[in-house]
């Protein structure tokens, strides 16, 4: 996916923005046709695909070596997926206690896979 792209591209049929708005998880599970791989590629642009959601942004940042701003997205959105993405941006930094009381809020234990591998983890876990 080239930069300009738009993550609606890939959306179902049907794709009413009002659902995203009144309920953010909708648009993690329903939403968007994404995969891997195109997420990947869209890592080669300079910016993060148009109209991703903030948890994918967060993700797109931290690959592309921006850990701060990855942070920023993140820390003040209140739900699973964050802590979980929190948790793991904690551990990359190589704060243990801080990453554990993330994954605690996630209702995940401490991942114990490369860095890379509990990225892709998380991503796939968003788009699928």
């Amino acid at each position: 996916m080239g930069p300009g792209l738009s993550w609606k591209k890939y959306a179902k049929s049907g794709f009413d923005e009002s659902i995203v708005t009144a309920d953010p998880s909708f648009l993690i599970q329903y939403i968007y046709q994404m995969n891997l791989s195109l997420f990947k590629e869209s890592l080669s642009g300079n910016e993060p695909p148009q109209n991703s959601p903030v948890y994918l942004n967060a993700l797109w940042y931290d690959a592309k070596g921006e850990w701060d701003k990855a942070h920023s997205l993140i820390q003040d959105v209140k739900d699973k997926y964050a802590a979980w993405i929190h948790a793991y941006l904690h551990r990359k930094e190589g704060d243990e206690a801080n990453a554990d009381y993330w994954y605690d809020r996630a209702g995940k234990r401490r991942c114990h896979d490369s860095l890379e591998k509990e990225w892709e983890e998380i991503v796939a876990a968003l788009i699928r």
